[in-house]
């Protein structure tokens, strides 16, 4: 199956300024076309706020050799397979524990740290799992954005930070905003197996199967989403992400639906309720 990719174009709307212009509150979108792979996903990024996850750990088992910087924690950049990606652990990490671990996935124009320490540092702080953002690998200022092809990227970033922390591998939850929110549904439907959960901030199931080329439908399990939606967004009209969550709740997906009365955004409260519904399940 020939994979393909939507390209959203978009003007900017204003917005605070934080490490770069999109990725702090709301942009709308004019238009979007489906091109071939490797063409650029666009969208934007969000907004901050608080909130709170906790879950159980159980004792690590032993972990593989690690690159560097293991059982580091706060903030350390690394690479897997040649590409960057951000990793977060709070001062409260035990090595000797299981922890729950956080993939997200930045919006168009956005960076993974600018991302990560928006929507997902705070949370992790108060309640003690471990996030890491890769990086989208095409260009779109002030940040990236991101290809079909980054896939590869995304999967071999959540297969490092492995090797360097105890995370537990049936705890571990696949985000992502805009954009990135594309390649959340993407990824964590065609490599459901791997994760416990998705969780999805302003965009749809079929912008995500436009970018596979076909459906996603059925996946290798039934992944419970968690989806936030603004219902003024202009770049996902909320009917998109309406059909979407009806295709998967008809296939047997538990699915909590957020709608909220604003527009193309997301934030770190949002972030919050999303884990907490997504904590208690458990990958296969």
């Amino acid at each position: 199956m020939t994979r393909r990719i939507i390209i959203l174009a978009f003007l900017a709307a204003p917005f605070a300024a934080c490490s770069g212009d999109d990725s702090n509150t709301n942009t709308d979108a004019a238009a979007d076309v489906t091109n071939p792979t490797d063409s650029p996903i666009t969208g934007d990024v969000g907004t901050s706020n608080d909130g709170a996850i906790k879950d159980a750990s159980v004792d690590a088992p032993a972990k593989p050799p690690c690159t560097s910087n293991a059982d580091k924690v706060g903030t350390t950049n690394r690479t897997a397979s040649g590409n960057p990606y951000v990793a977060y652990v709070p001062a409260s990490y035990d090595p000797k524990k299981l922890t729950p671990l956080v993939v997200a996935l930045h919006g168009a124009g956005d960076t993974a740290s600018n991302y990560l320490n928006i929507v997902w540092k705070s949370n992790a702080d108060a309640n003690g799992f471990i996030v890491i953002a890769p990086e989208g690998t095409a260009p779109l200022s002030p940040g990236f954005t991101w290809n079909s092809s980054d896939e590869t990227l995304i999967l071999a970033a959540a297969k490092d930070v492995y090797g360097c922390y105890a995370i537990d591998p049936k705890k571990e939850i696949l985000h992502g905003f805009s954009a990135g929110a594309i390649m959340a549904y993407f990824v964590g439907l065609d490599h459901a197996d791997l994760f416990s959960g998705i969780s999805i901030s302003s965009a749809d199931l079929g912008s995500a199967e436009a970018v596979n080329g076909g459906s996603l439908l059925p996946s290798a399990w039934k992944i419970p989403v968690s989806h936030f939606h603004g219902t003024q967004d202009q770049n996902f009209p909320i009917s998109y992400a309406i059909a979407g969550m009806n295709k998967l709740t008809d296939a047997g997906h538990p699915f909590f639906w957020h709608p909220f009365d604003g527009g193309h955004t997301t934030n770190a409260g949002f972030a919050n309720t999303m884990y907490m519904d997504l904590k208690s399940s458990t990958a296969p």
